[in-house]
C-alpha cells in the first residue's frame, strides 16, 4: 500500500497530476490555506495518478466500461481521488448527497490514518467528526480493503444505529459499479456490516454498565482497525478500550507486514474531568503531539513517526486534532446560533461549542470572563522553526512584528525543563514585556537533556531581546549551569539575562553587588557560585516565591494582562484546566500545566 502522502512520494508515480481544475472547489481552498501556513507540501490530497480522468464524472450514467474500470483502479490505488471526487455525503432532502467537502479535520484525519498515525479527535458539535471515520470505513470496506476488521466502541445502543445507518447510507451513495454489496450475502444488521466479495467486517460494540462486561467488550475480536466514539461518554471506557485494542495487536501486527490498513483512533466532544472515563480520555489527549500542518512536510513515514513521537508525552504513536470553529471555517455568528438554536448554556456549552474539558465541582482560579476571553484568543501560528533537532517553535508574530518587538523591548522567555522522556516537557513560552502576549512557545517532550541545553544557550546568545525565567527545579538546575557557562563564554553578564535574586533584590546597586555589574570572566568561584544560586524560579513554601504568590497573584495578574493574546492551543487548555484542589491551585488529573510558567 503506496499513495502520495509526501512531496518524494511523487516520484514514484511520473504519470500524476495536481488535480487543479476539480469541481470539488473546497479541496482547491484547502490547498491555498496549506501554502498560506507555509506547508511545502499542500497539494498531496489533490493527487490524480490517471491524467485522462480528470473531467470525468464518475457518476455519469453514460460512462463506458473502459472508464469504470479506470475510475475503480484509480480509486483503489489512490484514496484522495475517492475522498475528491467520489465520496459523498449524506444530505437532506437529497437522495445523491453532496460531495465530500474538505476541511482541516478530515484531511488531517484521512492523512494520519494512511500514515498509520493514531489520532484523537476533537470537534465542537455539527461540524462532522464522525463522517470523517465513516468516509474512511466506507473506503475500506467497500473500495480498498481486503481481509480487514474494523472494531468500534460508541457510547450506546442509539448511536450504534446511527453509526451504522450512515455507513450503509454511505455506502448505497457509491456509483453502482463501485458498490459491492451482495443483498443475500453480506450481513447489513444493527451491530454488524459485512463486505463478503473482499472480505472485509465491521463491528459496532456499545459501553457496558459492569466493569467485566466492559472486558470483554471487542476482546473476542482481532482488528487491525480500533475505533471510540464519544469515549469520555461511553460506560467503563477505562476498561473497555484497553481491552478492545489489546485485541488488536496481532492484527495490526500482521497489516504493518502486510502494508494495508491499521490504526487506533478516537473521536468526541470535550468531556468531563470529574468521571473515570472523562479523565481516561483527557489523559489520552494530553499523551499524544498536538496536531501541526507542518507534519505534511516530513520526508517519509518514517521521519513523520519520529517526530510524533518525540513530541507525544506517552510516547505512543498518537496525535491530538483539536480543532475549534474557526479552524473550521465555521464564523462566531455560526457558532452563537448553534449554541441558541440547541439550547447549550454552562458546562454543555464549553464541552460541545468550546472544546473545554468541564471539572464538575472543581473550581477554576479564574473568572469565567477571563476563561472565556483566553479561550477566544486561540488562533493559528503565523509560521513555524524546526531545528535539527526536531524541536518545534510556534511563532504567533510575523518576522517582521517580530524585529519590531526586538529592536524596542524585550521577549520574556519563561522556561520548564523536564527529564526529557515523556511526561512532563521541556517547554518554552516567549512573552512581550510589553503587552504581555504571547509571541512563541515551544513544547518538548523527548530530549537528551545536553542536547536541549545547548538549544536554549543559542537561543540566548543569538537576540540581546530575550530574558530567560527558568525554573529551578531538577533539571532546571541543570539548564541554569548550561546557560550561565554558555553566556559567559559569549562575554554576557548571565545576571542580565536570566532571572534572579540578585538583580530583584533591593540591594542590587550597593557597593556589595558591584563585583557583579564587572565583565563575568573576572568572577570569582564564590562569586560564581553565588549567581547559579540566585538564577531562576524556586517555589518556595512562603514568600514572593511561594506557589500561592505565584498562582493566586502572578497568574490572575498575566491572565488580566494578556488573556486577549494567549494564542497558543496547549497553552489555553492548560490555563483553562487549572483548578483548586485541596485548597491549592493545580492541573487538572492527567493533565499537565508544564507551559503555565510566566
Amino acid at each position: 500500500m503506496s499513495y502520495v502522502l509526501f512531496l518524494n512520494d511523487w516520484r514514484k508515480y511520473p504519470n500524476a497530476v495536481v488535480h487543479d481544475d476539480t469541481s470539488n472547489e473546497s479541496w482547491l481552498f484547502m490547498s491555498d490555506v496549506y501554502a498560506a501556513m507555509g506547508v511545502q507540501n499542500h497539494f498531496f490530497h489533490l493527487t490524480l495518478l490517471n491524467p485522462q480522468l480528470r473531467r470525468i464524472d464518475p457518476f455519469d450514467p453514460e460512462l463506458t466500461l473502459p472508464w469504470k474500470i479506470a475510475i475503480a483502479q484509480e480509486c483503489e490505488a489512490n484514496p484522495w481521488y475517492y475522498f475528491r471526487e467520489v465520496a459523498r455525503a449524506p444530505k437532506s432532502g437529497s437522495l445523491n448527497g453532496t460531495p465530500l467537502e474538505a476541511n482541516r479535520g478530515n484531511l488531517a484525519v484521512f492523512w494520519c490514518f494512511l500514515n498509520h498515525v493514531g489520532y484523537i479527535l476533537i470537534q465542537i458539535r455539527q461540524t462532522g467528526k464522525s463522517l470523517t471515520d465513516d468516509t474512511i470505513d466506507n473506503y475500506i470496506m467497500n473500495i480498498a480493503g481486503r481481509k480487514i476488521t474494523i472494531n468500534k466502541l460508541t457510547k450506546d445502543a442509539k448511536l450504534r444505529a446511527a453509526n451504522i445507518a450512515r455507513l450503509k447510507e454511505l455506502r448505497d451513495l457509491l456509483p453502482a459499479y463501485l458498490n459491492p454489496y451482495q443483498k443475500r450475502i453480506d450481513k447489513n444488521n444493527t451491530e454488524e456490516l459485512t463486505c463478503a466479495a473482499y472480505e472485509n467486517t465491521y463491528n459496532c460494540f456499545v459501553g457496558q454498565a459492569s466493569i467485566a462486561a466492559a472486558n470483554n467488550v471487542g476482546r473476542g475480536h482481532t482488528a487491525s482497525v480500533a475505533r471510540s466514539d464519544e469515549p469520555p461518554f461511553t460506560a467503563n471506557a477505562q476498561y473497555a478500550i484497553p481491552a478492545m485494542v489489546t485485541a488488536g495487536n496481532a492484527a495490526r501486527d500482521a497489516a504493518k507486514e502486510l502494508g494495508t490498513f491499521y490504526c487506533t483512533s478516537y473521536t468526541t466532544t470535550a468531556g468531563k474531568l470529574n468521571t473515570n472515563e472523562g479523565k481516561f480520555t483527557y489523559k489520552i489527549l494530553k499523551g499524544a503531539m498536538p496536531w501541526e500542518e507542518a507534519l505534511f512536510d516530513c520526508a517519509n513515514e518514517a521521519h513523520l513517526h519520529r517526530r510524533v513521537m518525540k513530541h507525544a508525552p506517552d510516547k505512543d504513536l498518537m496525535v491530538n486534532i483539536t480543532l475549534n470553529h474557526r479552524q473550521m471555517g465555521k464564523s462566531d455568528e455560526w457558532l452563537y446560533n448553534a449554541i441558541v438554536t440547541n439550547k447549550l448554556s454552562g458546562e454543555e456549552a464549553d464541552r460541545d461549542m468550546f472544546n473545554r474539558w468541564t471539572s464538575g465541582g472543581l473550581t477554576s482560579p479564574l473568572d469565567r470572563d477571563l476563561s472565556d476571553r483566553i479561550s477566544r484568543s486561540k488562533r493559528d501560528r503565523d509560521s513555524i522553526t524546526i531545528s535539527d533537532e526536531e524541536y518545534i517553535v510556534k511563532w504567533f508574530v510575523t518576522e517582521e512584528e517580530l524585529n519590531h518587538i526586538k529592536s524596542t523591548r524585550k521577549i520574556i522567555i519563561g522556561n520548564d525543563t523536564s527529564m526529557g522522556v515523556g511526561k512532563d516537557a521541556n517547554t518554552l513560552v516567549y512573552v512581550d514585556s510589553w503587552t504581555g502576549a504571547v509571541v512563541a512557545t515551544s513544547c518538548v517532550n523527548e530530549s537528551n537533556i545536553w542536547t536541549y541545553v545547548a538549544f536554549v544557550i543559542s537561543l540566548m546568545v543569538s537576540d540581546p531581546a530575550y530574558i530567560l525565567i527558568p525554573e529551578r527545579r531538577g533539571n532546571g538546575q541543570v539548564l541554569i549551569d548550561g546557560v550561565i557557562v554558555g553566556l559567559i563564554a559569549a562575554g554576557i553578564n548571565p545576571l542580565e539575562r536570566i532571572y534572579n535574586t540578585l538583580v530583584d533584590s533591593e540591594h542590587w546597586w550597593s557597593d556589595e553587588m558591584t563585583p557583579y555589574h564587572t565583565s563575568p570572566q573576572w568572577w570569582s568561584t564564590q562569586q560564581l557560585d553565588r549567581v547559579k544560586r540566585s538564577c531562576g524560579y524556586a517555589t518556595s513554601g512562603a514568600g514572593q516565591h511561594a506557589r500561592g504568590n505565584l498562582y493566586g497573584k502572578a497568574l490572575i495578574r498575566a491572565a488580566a494582562i494578556g488573556c486577549d493574546k494567549v494564542h497558543d492551543a496547549t497553552l489555553i487548555d492548560e490555563i483553562n484546566s487549572l483548578v483548586i484542589r485541596n485548597d491549592r491551585i493545580d492541573h487538572a488529573i492527567g493533565g499537565h500545566d508544564d507551559m503555565v510558567i510566566v
